[in-house]
């Protein structure tokens, strides 16, 4: 709720539409568990910490998605050859 607000503390209606538009949407803990519930889910983003981009993306790519990683894509040669 606080994040609906300015910084002095008047309604912000740009964040308060964005709050109502994806209020309803699923949210996980674990990327894997997603993967595996939602089958709607056509591609997925990874934007997540640097050691576990190659594990996301892999995870991703075997479940048949389509799969935009963010920099650096592995920690070593030998994730990029995975």
């Amino acid at each position: 709720a606080e994040r609906t607000k300015n910084r002095d503390g008047s309604p912000n209606p740009d964040a308060i539409k964005l709050q109502e538009a994806y209020n309803k949407a699923k949210r996980y803990a674990d990327f894997r568990k997603m993967l595996d519930e939602q089958k709607d889910i056509d591609a997925i983003l990874v934007a997540t910490p640097d050691h576990i981009h190659a594990i996301a993306a892999k995870a991703g790519l075997e479940a048949g998605k389509h799969v935009y990683c963010e920099k650096p894509l592995t920690w070593s040669v030998h994730e990029a050859r995975v």
